[in-house]
């Protein structure tokens, strides 16, 4: 068989230094999982041993029920061995899925030559497979949708052995049976009426403790997934309750709500995210966190925090910044500590000046009805120069924000209707009436004359 080609042998190395964010990579990893199983069983009649991802966890290593001497590594095209990589728990268990497809497809070919024998040590792979992933309790996902798949590689090669029954190949050699089922047998012959399970375990045809191992951490990964849930609604409501805040001209509450909600955003990140950190890339978290960079966004853009004292000065007062909205604002950074500095991802700080745009949009609209034609035109130049940002960062932008383009041309383009009905307005010649006054300590049905 061919040996692994550079590439792959590039990829194994790279496991170790991924980024968080490129997701594809992990797709790639789940591929070369795949393959590296593949491999072991075309070699072993095993979906092989799963690398130890540190010194202090050694699996069991699953004995080759083939033929002996048969190398188990590959080598590269330089005669090397591949290095073996460590994958995260989900990207195992899918290349582990993969390969079982690949299997069936395997089983398929063979049994057109006739060849039972393979067949059937196809069959007692993945129906071990199967069995051991019964006992997970998945969640809906990725995961869970290979899982379910599983289930017609098993029902397909269980049709091969019944279809080969029927119409056996005579004269081949696939009359024999595979060398898992043989030492089985001979071990249960031995024994007498003794535990077929004994039996079986000495020829394992998946990592049991790999597989026990990962089911158990998948429950503790899938419990803290649900408290990470229920803790990140706080912060994402207060983000939300300081931004209508801000709209209504109460910077000092803002202020607070953002303070609280950034102090349990970075709690989040270095306590609960910091012992899974594979929740990272959890929806819900991303969510929040692109909530709570537009808050703190459309108040520095406001100019409710300086850029020198980020989180730590006080907000300025609701007149003084009606007063500003007329002088240039500006959008802060990513890495300043008011965006909670390197906790807030790139992805996410730019999923937030995304959304900025509508809430510039909502203030713009209220400064319309003031007349209020330079702040229009400061929030016209402020969405143009994101949606420019944006535009020109093309395939290179992350995975997410080209849904966000869309929404973002069209915060532009009604900021450029909403300035151009406010130009006709100026040059009509009509003045506001000044608003009426209300009425204030007057008692319902009374009259206003009688105050």
């Amino acid at each position: 068989m061919r040996p692994f080609p550079r590439p792959v042998r590039a990829l194994a190395e790279s496991l170790g230094n991924r980024d968080e964010e490129d997701f594809s990579f992990s797709n790639a990893a789940s591929a070369l999982a795949t393959a590296q199983a593949f491999d072991a069983f075309l070699v072993t009649g095993t979906l092989g041993a799963r690398s130890a991802p540190h010194v202090d966890w050694t699996p069991e290593q699953p004995r080759a029920p083939r033929e002996p001497g048969v190398k188990a590594r590959r080598l590269d095209e330089d005669g090397t061995a591949v290095p073996t990589p460590s994958y995260t728990d989900e990207e195992w268990l899918q290349g582990l899925i993969g390969a079982a497809h690949e299997i069936g497809r395997y089983a398929n070919v063979v049994a057109t030559a006739g060849d039972t024998r393979s067949v059937e040590a196809a069959r007692a792979v993945v129906n071990a497979l199967h069995e051991a992933l019964q006992a997970f309790d998945l969640r809906n996902g990725p995961l869970r949708r290979s899982y379910d798949s599983l289930k017609y590689v098993v029902r397909r090669l269980e049709d091969l052995i019944c279809e080969l029954s029927l119409f056996p190949p005579a004269g081949m050699p696939g009359h024999a049976p595979a060398p898992a089922l043989a030492a089985a047998d001979a071990a249960n012959a031995a024994d007498g009426a003794g535990d077929a399970t004994t039996a079986t375990a000495t020829v394992p045809l998946v990592d049991v403790a790999a597989l026990e191992a990962a089911r158990v951490a998948y429950a503790a990964l899938d419990a803290a997934r649900e408290a990470l849930i229920k803790k990140c609604r706080e912060p994402q409501k207060l983000a939300k309750q300081a931004i209508f805040a801000m709209q209504r001209g109460d910077r000092e509450g803002a202020r607070k709500q953002l303070d609280t909600a950034r102090a349990l955003a970075r709690q989040l990140i270095r306590q609960d995210v910091a012992a899974y950190p594979s929740l990272r890339s959890q929806g819900c978290l991303r969510g929040m966190l692109e909530e709570l960079a537009e808050a703190v966004l459309f108040e520095g853009w406001l100019g409710g925090r300086s850029a020198q004292d980020g989180a730590q000065s006080g907000a300025q007062g609701c007149a003084q910044g009606d007063a500003q909205s007329s002088e240039p604002h500006r959008i802060l950074l990513c890495g300043e500590e008011a965006l909670l500095g390197d906790d807030l991802l790139p992805s996410e700080y730019l999923g937030g000046v995304c959304d900025l745009v509508g809430e510039i949009g909502r203030f713009a609209v209220r400064r319309a009805t003031e007349r209020d034609a330079p702040a229009v035109r400061a929030c016209l130049g402020t969405a143009v120069a994101v949606q420019s940002a944006i535009l020109v960062l093309g395939q290179a932008a992350p995975r997410g924000i080209a849904k966000k383009v869309e929404a973002l041309k069209t915060a532009v383009r009604k900021l450029e209707q909403l300035l151009y009905e406010l130009s006709l307005v100026e040059r009509s010649g009509r003045v506001r009436a000044e608003p009426v006054e209300p009425l204030a300590d007057v008692p319902l049905g009374a009259d206003a004359g009688d105050e």
